[in-house]
């Protein structure tokens, strides 16, 4: 009898495991479940407000994809997770498994702020970039009747608020003024006083405003309240403060962290050693990574390898945490590349991140491509 192992949920992380191990054993029985049809290249989604990529270019038709590699797909919503039983529910059918894979990423985190969840635009979907493309340029347009230029506030300067704010100083063009609020003492907390700079410098040189070390207090239509009782007024507001675990992972019965990520060993095993965990909902107690998409691939590719060496009774092997790379844009022509230590910033880094980009979507669309760019 084959043995199961359905995936629930495919962005990186999933997809890769069902890709990887497909590759690896071509007996095993894989299902994959997501209640979206299409897998979203999310370092881009940003771009499709600037229309500096193209929907098509960002995306994968999972049912397509799967077909090609005998993989099974339904597009269901999960939502119920049955360790013991070794089963899963969606809304239309129970299916039992051999392994599991959960892969279910994360949700926009509003943190609890007063009328944040209401009154903001978030970034994580394809829908969302339509909302935020649409309220944008339709606030541009009656910019053209003001004395003074909008303002359009990002929520957030971790990766995704500082990508966005290079996209939409650039395209603005002094029709609005993008202001940056972020609670931490610095944008790109973490990453270093060079790779902070440069950001930082490059983002003015646009126009950008950042506001540090200021937490929002309250959000309302078109006002933000900040805890210095400052008051900013914006029609758009972009909301880019992180993420927090998906309400699957809270009822899954798993051991999770006081954040509610499915905490899992340097195997990428679950508190049940036949239920992995990858990507956003996923916590390494004891070597915790950052929430990238390079890292939830490299665990899905992990993950197909421990399971189909559990298959044949083969030893599994660890997550090797190490100097991940990163790559964040700025805006046009303006990137920064970090790698072992070594920091590129400039226009060679926006080439590779475009070029990175169109290499993993290619390849997944059509099993090869001309240029290689290797960053690990």
């Amino acid at each position: 009898m084959k043995d199961k192992v359905i995936i629930v949920g495919s962005g990186f992380g999933g997809l890769e495991s069902a890709l990887k191990l497909r590759q690896l054993n071509k007996e095993v029985d894989i299902i994959v479940i997501d209640k979206k049809p299409f897998f979203v290249y999310q370092p881009s989604l940003h771009k499709l407000i600037s229309m500096t990529a193209k929907k098509k270019e960002i995306i994968i038709d999972l049912e397509k994809l799967y077909t090609k590699h005998n993989i099974r797909f339904y597009k269901e919503d999960v939502v119920e997770i049955k360790p013991l039983e070794k089963s899963v529910v969606t809304m239309s059918r129970k299916l039992n498994f051999d392994y599991l894979v959960i892969g279910v990423g994360g949700v926009t985190n509003f943190f609890g702020i007063d009328g944040a969840e209401e009154n903001t635009l978030p970034l994580k979907t394809i829908f969302d970039t339509k909302k935020i493309k649409k309220n944008l340029f339709e606030e541009l347009e009656k910019a053209s009747h003001y004395k003074e230029p909008i303002n359009i506030v990002v929520a957030g300067g971790g990766f995704t608020g500082i990508e966005t704010a290079g996209e939409l100083a650039d395209i603005t063009k002094g029709k609005g003024k993008v202001i940056i609020i972020e609670s931490s003492t610095s944008i790109l907390k973490g990453l270093g006083n060079k790779v902070i700079q440069f950001a930082e410098t490059t983002l003015k040189e646009k126009g950008v405003e950042i506001k540090i070390n200021n937490k929002i207090k309250k959000v309302e239509k078109g006002k933000i309240t900040l805890e210095n009782e400052e008051t900013i007024y914006s029609n758009i507001i972009i909301w880019c403060c992180g993420i927090k675990p998906n309400r699957l992972t809270y009822k899954s019965g798993l051991r999770t962290s006081d954040r509610g990520g499915i905490m899992i060993n340097e195997f990428l095993q679950t508190s049940h050693p036949h239920i992995y965990a990858a990507g956003d909902c996923a916590y390494i107690y004891k070597s915790p990574q950052p929430q990238t998409a390079l890292i939830a691939l490299k665990q899905g590719m992990l993950i197909a390898e421990n399971i189909n060496a559990d298959i044949r009774k083969l030893d599994k092997k660890a997550f090797e945490p190490m100097d991940w790379p990163f790559l964040i844009s700025l805006g046009k022509r303006k990137a920064i590349l970090i790698k072992n230590k070594n920091v590129k910033t400039g226009f060679i880094p926006s080439i590779m991140k475009k070029f990175v980009q169109k290499n993993y979507v290619f390849n997944k669309k059509n099993h090869k491509w001309p240029f290689k760019i290797k960053l690990e």
